[in-house]
């Protein structure tokens, strides 16, 4: 009786045992799944901060692949329709091919740290629920250095298609600005960029503020479209800028195949503004964009003009901008400065889509009809270069007309809108200061 009763209370001591071990099991098994589930959602590391119907203005923080995540995030439709809407036509059968030479290492060297950004959109773009066939990381890098490829292309037809991409841009500092009260001689620049006027481009613009948390790097903006990781037009927390131009008067016709491969001139000027110091000497000055162009001294893939701008530093900065004329044979990099007989007086730099400081030279229709302007009106205001800019530089395909004034961080910005120029539309007045500002969001 007593080894009965015994094994019956050992039998309901092992059920007791059993019961409480499956239930730590379960909660084991529940715990598990809780942090991995949280594990497995990545944070977005970005916020829209206002949008418009056909622009929006992101922030993005954290590293290169988690500011990627946040845009893919963000602008997945955005991105979809024009890769799908634009890229996709603008090479159409040649599409392979074009991925095919981001891929080359032996063309094109792209830095890892974009790579990783690229990596980022296409998961950012997954996690919103978006489908693009067949779209990788290796799609995102040929949709930003598109204007490469097409400068390496040996048919007509694609070589043809970059005299469809003007920009123009007018920088003024010193003396040339020194009686307008809210310059008093500090630099200001004036920027039209000119693009086809396509409904996939003209509706998904973008301006993305990128907040790094790498110690090399600094805040910077991006003035362009969504997917977009290389600089067409580019702000830092500093006041530099930079622009790129087409140089559509280079007109080789068969591009030599480099001997060492081509940095895509749209990541080196991500970079002069991103990188706290380019030229390892003096930080955050005109000198990190000139060493970020010149680094490679055997050019760049395409025929292009860059202008760069900075704030006046003191009374003996007599030079806060220039002019890089580029090419893939020589002469490689032309610097152009004031001082270089272009045909313009004062303390201003203009540039358009020729060559002025490299041969051949040729002063286009708008850059004779700015300098002769300029002839009569030396100095400026932050009204007149705008003005000047919108009567004398324009293209009917002006998909954004910009002012960035250094010193105070004032953007003004219009807009292509309702097949109307966007020269000829309000604009839009933003403080870039206010945008690097660091939020509770952080």
């Amino acid at each position: 009786m007593v080894i009965q009763n015994y094994y019956k209370m050992a039998v309901c001591a092992l059920k007791h045992v059993r019961i409480v071990a499956l239930l730590w099991i379960c909660f084991a098994g529940l715990f598990f799944i809780s942090c991995h589930k949280k594990e497995s959602i990545p944070q977005v590391k970005g916020h829209v901060i206002a949008e418009t119907h056909n622009i929006k203005l992101i922030r993005v923080w954290g590293s290169h692949y988690e500011r990627g995540f946040a845009q893919g995030y963000l602008l997945a439709s955005n991105i979809k329709n024009i890769y799908e809407g634009y890229i996709q036509h603008l090479f159409g059968a040649h599409l392979y091919r074009a991925v095919d030479i981001v891929k080359d290492e032996s063309l094109f060297k792209i830095d890892s740290i974009y790579h990783d950004e690229a990596r980022g959109i296409v998961d950012g773009i997954s996690y919103a629920a978006v489908e693009i066939k067949d779209f990788t990381h290796y799609h995102v890098l040929m949709s930003n250095i598109f204007l490469d490829i097409l400068g390496l292309s040996q048919m007509s037809a694609l070589r043809d298609m970059r005299n469809l991409y003007g920009c123009s841009v007018l920088m003024s500092w010193g003396k040339s600005t020194s009686d307008a009260p809210e310059l008093g001689g500090q630099s200001i620049v004036t920027r039209h960029l000119d693009w086809p006027v396509h409904e996939d481009v003209v509706s998904n613009q973008v301006i993305v503020v990128h907040i790094p948390e790498e110690s090399d790097e600094q805040q910077w903006l991006m003035i362009g479209f969504a997917g977009q990781i290389s600089v067409l037009s580019g702000i830092n927390e500093k006041g530099y800028a930079v622009f790129l131009n087409m140089m559509n008067n280079y007109n080789e016709k068969q591009i030599p195949l480099p001997d060492r491969p081509f940095e895509p001139l749209g990541f080196v000027l991500r970079k002069a503004i991103e990188k706290k110091n380019t030229d390892n000497h003096k930080p955050n000055s005109i000198y990190d964009i000139k060493a970020a162009i010149k680094h490679n001294a055997h050019g760049y893939a395409e025929g292009y003009i860059v202008s760069a701008i900075g704030p006046v530093i003191n009374a003996d900065d007599t030079m806060p901008g220039f002019i890089a004329e580029l090419a893939p044979t020589y002469p490689f990099i032309t610097l152009r400065t004031m001082d270089d007989g272009d045909g313009i007086p004062g303390t201003h730099l203009y540039a358009s889509n020729t060559s002025v400081g490299r041969k051949p030279f040729e002063f286009c229709m708008r850059y004779n009809a700015i300098s002769h302007y300029l002839h009569r009106q030396h100095s400026l205001n932050a009204y007149n270069s705008w003005h000047i800019m919108r009567r004398y530089s324009t293209l009917e395909n002006n998909i954004q007309f910009m002012q960035f004034i250094p010193h105070s961080g004032l953007l003004r910005i219009s807009l292509y809108q309702n097949n109307i120029p966007a020269y000829l539309n309000d604009f839009y007045i933003l403080n870039t200061r206010q945008l690097f500002i660091k939020t509770s969001l952080f």
